[in-house]
């Protein structure tokens, strides 16, 4: 996914490096020695900086789904 988005820009003729993150958080919660509740998160995104012409630009994404387009 990366180097798809990477060679995108550097066929525009931009310099650009691309972050792909991917975080799993749990939490748990407990009173007297119990547990008392949990919660499960995740997040996945997607950072662009190109630099083009002197100019520099970043962009980020959470909707990886799209990333075919």
């Amino acid at each position: 996914m990366i180097e798809q988005v990477l060679e995108r820009a550097r066929a525009r003729g931009a310099s650009a490096d691309a972050l792909l993150r991917d975080v799993t958080v749990l939490s748990l919660s407990f009173e007297s020695g119990r547990l008392k509740g949990s919660a499960l998160s995740q997040e996945a995104g997607l950072n662009l900086r190109v630099v083009a012409a002197g100019r520099l630009g970043v962009a980020g994404t959470t909707d990886l789904a799209q990333a075919d387009d």
